[in-house]
């Protein structure tokens, strides 16, 4: 199931975050919250060639230059480009998303207090 909706204003906040949900109708699915655009980076990397368990690790490292905050401050998440067809010569790349994890704690926080 998919449902959109939109709060006017410039800020969420709990209240009209839960009005916002009993409009559309959700409860018990996941949702998508666009972030603002200075909010986040999107990255290219070369894939590192480690284990599933070390991939967070190694993608961690891989960007620690390339954002203007502590690492350990990133909420980080990955995806493979799917370019092994159209490039095969090319070494495997993954786009990078990476977040200060106060912004990510924002949100979290209005949907908890939103009972969300």
């Amino acid at each position: 199931m998919v449902s959109c909706g939109s709060i006017d204003g410039a800020s969420l906040d709990p209240v009209a975050l839960a009005s916002l949900a009993e409009s559309v109708a959700v409860s018990g699915y996941g949702w998508t919250v666009p972030l603002d655009r200075k909010s986040y980076n999107i990255l290219v990397v070369e894939e590192p060639s480690v284990r599933p368990d070390e991939m967070e690790q190694s993608v961690r490292w891989a960007i620690s230059t390339m954002i203007d905050y502590p690492i350990a401050d990133a909420n980080v998440s990955w995806m493979k480009i799917p370019t092994e067809k159209l490039l095969p010569n090319r070494a495997p790349h993954i786009y990078v998303v990476a977040s200060r994890r106060e912004v990510i704690d924002q949100y979290r926080q209005v949907f908890k207090q939103a009972k969300l």
